[in-house]
C-alpha cells in the first residue's frame, strides 16, 4: 500500500501538526510505503519520500510510483493548493481522507467566522464531503465538529517513551506552544496572574512561556505584561527545541496549557510522557484525560478554576508528584507504534471496502 501524506508545513519543529506528521510518516514507513508532498519548502525525513510541491505541481507528475497512489491523507483543511490536489484524486479514482488537526471544530469555526463560511460555501465544503472519511484525532473533536455526520474514523496522535522521568528544580509553571493569545488561552492566564498577582508575588511563583510568533500574539502580550508590571512573574522566551526542550520538560515544575479548542495538543502529549503534570482546559481535550488518571487538573475555561489549580499545584508537592507518577499512562494509551499498526488497518479497511 502506497500513502501520500500531503501537507503545508513550515515550521518543521515548532508546529504541532508538523511534529505529528513527522511521527506519522516515521512510523507508517515501518509498516508500509510513504511519501510526503509539502506544499511549503522541503522536509527532511530520514528514509522516507519527500517530494515538493514547487517542483511537481500535481500528483500526476510525482515519481518513485507516487503519481497513483492507493491512499491520499491530507493533514489540515484550508490550504489552497489542496482544492487543486483532492479534484484531482477525484478524476483518478483515489481515495482521500483529511485529518481537520481540530480545524473543524465549531469552536474553531468561529474564528474568522465570516471568512470562514464564505470559504466553505465556495470552495471546501466540496472538498471535504467528497472525502473517503475525516480522520479526527478524538470523539470529542468528532462529535464538535460542524461535519460530524460523514464517515469517519478516531486515530489519535502518539507520544515516544523518553528516556528520562520529570524531576523539577525549583517550582516553574511552564507553557511551550504558538503566542496565540485567543486560541491558546493566553489572554486568561495572564488576566488569571493579574488579578492574583499579590499572591504569585508573595510566593514567587514564576511562569515562563517558550513559543514561537503567532500574528501580532507577541506583542500584545509583551504589552500586556508591561502594563500591569507583570515581568517578574513572567518571562517570554523564544521556541525551544531538541536537548534544551528536553531538559526544560525534565526540569518544570507543572506545564500550563488552556486553550479554548484544540485537536489534539502534542505539548501536553509530550509533557505527560515525560512525567510532568499538567493544568489544562477541557478545550484542549485533555481535561477530563489528566482528571481520570490523575496525571494533572482539567479545568474550565475560567479564572477563578485556573487560579485554583495553580495554587493545589504549587502547594501540595505530595499531590503534584503523585500526579507525576501516574503520567506513565500516557505511553500505555497512545504510544506512536500501537496507535500507527491500528491506523494502518483501519486505511486497508477503508480502502478495501471501497473497492468492494
Amino acid at each position: 500500500m502506497k500513502v501520500l501524506h500531503i501537507t503545508s508545513i513550515t515550521h518543521p519543529q515548532g508546529n504541532g501538526v508538523a511534529v505529528a506528521v513527522s511521527n506519522f510518516i516515521k512510523y507508517q514507513s515501518e509498516l508500509t510505503e510513504v511519501a510526503i508532498y509539502n506544499i511549503e519548502s522541503d522536509i527532511d525525513e530520514q528514509n522516507v519520500i519527500s517530494f515538493n510541491y514547487n517542483k511537481y505541481k500535481s500528483i500526476s507528475s510525482l515519481p518513485s510510483g507516487f503519481s497513483n497512489p492507493d491512499l491520499v491523507v491530507f493533514n489540515e483543511v484550508y490550504k489552497k493548493e489542496y482544492l487543486k490536489l483532492y479534484k484531482e484524486c477525484i478524476s483518478k479514482n483515489i481515495p482521500y481522507i483529511i485529518i481537520p488537526h481540530g480545524c473543524l471544530v465549531k469552536k474553531a469555526q468561529n474564528n474568522k467566522k465570516i471568512k470562514k463560511k464564505i470559504a466553505n460555501f465556495l470552495f471546501f465544503n466540496s472538498f471535504i464531503k467528497c472525502a473517503t472519511a475525516l480522520q479526527y484525532l478524538n470523539e470529542d473533536e468528532k462529535e464538535k465538529s460542524i461535519f460530524s455526520s460523514q464517515r469517519y474514523l478516531i486515530s489519535g496522535n502518539g507520544v515516544n517513551a523518553p528516556i528520562r522521568k520529570n524531576k523539577p528544580k525549583g517550582k516553574n509553571f511552564v507553557y511551550i506552544g504558538r503566542y496565540d493569545i485567543k486560541v491558546k488561552g493566553l489572554d486568561l492566564l495572564l488576566k488569571t496572574i493579574n488579578t492574583n498577582k499579590e499572591w504569585f508575588e508573595k510566593n514567587n511563583v514564576k511562569i515562563d512561556l517558550y513559543g514561537r510568533a503567532s500574528g501580532n500574539g507577541i506583542v500584545e502580550i509583551k504589552k500586556y505584561i508591561e502594563k500591569y508590571s507583570l515581568n517578574e512573574i513572567v518571562s517570554i522566551n523564544d521556541a525551544i527545541y531538541g536537548e534544551e526542550k528536553e531538559t526544560l520538560l525534565l526540569n518544570a515544575y507543572t506545564f500550563i496549557q488552556v486553550s479554548r479548542h484544540e485537536g489534539q495538543p502534542m505539548g501536553i502529549m509530550e509533557a505527560l510522557a515525560y512525567g510532568l503534570p499538567c493544568i489544562v482546559t477541557y478545550g484542549t481535550n485533555f481535561g477530563k484525560y489528566v482528571n481520570d488518571n490523575e496525571c494533572g487538573i482539567g479545568i474550565e475555561f475560567s479564572e477563578q478554576q485556573l487560579f485554583d489549580a495553580i495554587k493545589q499545584m504549587y502547594n501540595n508537592e505530595n499531590i503534584r508528584n503523585e500526579y507525576s507518577n501516574n503520567c506513565e499512562i500516557i505511553i500505555k494509551d497512545y504510544e506512536w507504534k500501537n496507535v500507527t499498526k491500528a491506523l494502518i488497518h483501519k486505511y486497508k479497511r477503508i480502502i478495501k471496502e471501497r473497492n468492494t
